[in-house]
């Protein structure tokens, strides 16, 4: 659950989405969904899975709260030239909207993170839940029992407590339903 259901694959997955159901083509959506991606994701995970290498990080979840600001701050950056670059281009307003709720989330993460180690995975699982359901796929709703499956595994592995996975899927939740109807609007 822990691998599978990270936050990387999962917002990947979303923006795929997005595109699809966004693009003027499933085709010219799903490119802006890839494109999203390789600007807005893959270069702080890869800047992480790089520090995981070099010894400068723990592991590629960030389980020391002390080791996530700057990867936070990387990402939050990237999605900010990434939504720059993807305005530029024309980008289906999905897309725009589900990268602006991503970005709102780790400004968030990162001020919570500041004080509290929150749990990233359930954050991310709830906030694209709740996407999900709010671009017409209700049935996405269906996948709550997933998030506790999540939250259950990050505690379980002794990377999070019970509260930092509730407390993560809350947030997350919150940040999605309030950001992703004005961003799409």
């Amino acid at each position: 659950m822990t691998e599978v259901l990270s936050p990387v694959p999962l917002v990947a997955a979303m923006e795929l989405l997005l595109g699809w159901l966004g693009g003027s083509t499933h085709a010219a959506g799903l490119l802006f969904g890839g494109v999203t991606i390789l600007i807005t994701i893959a270069p702080p995970y890869a800047f992480v899975l790089h520090g995981v290498r070099r010894g400068r990080f723990t592991d590629r979840h960030l389980g020391d709260r002390r080791q996530r600001l700057i990867p936070l701050l990387m990402a939050m950056a990237a999605t900010g030239i990434g939504i720059f670059i993807l305005v530029r281009l024309g980008a289906p307003r999905l897309v725009l909207a589900g990268a602006g709720t991503v970005g709102l989330g780790l400004l968030v993460g990162a001020a919570i993170n500041h004080f509290w180690k929150m749990s990233g995975h359930t954050a991310a699982a709830a906030a694209v839940l709740v996407i999900c359901a709010e671009v017409g796929h209700g049935w996405s709703l269906l996948a709550v029992p997933v998030i506790a499956l999540i939250g259950w595994s990050r505690v379980r592995l002794g990377d999070h407590t019970v509260a930092q996975v509730v407390v993560g899927a809350a947030v997350g939740a919150l940040i999605a339903a309030v950001a992703m109807p004005i961003l799409a609007g």
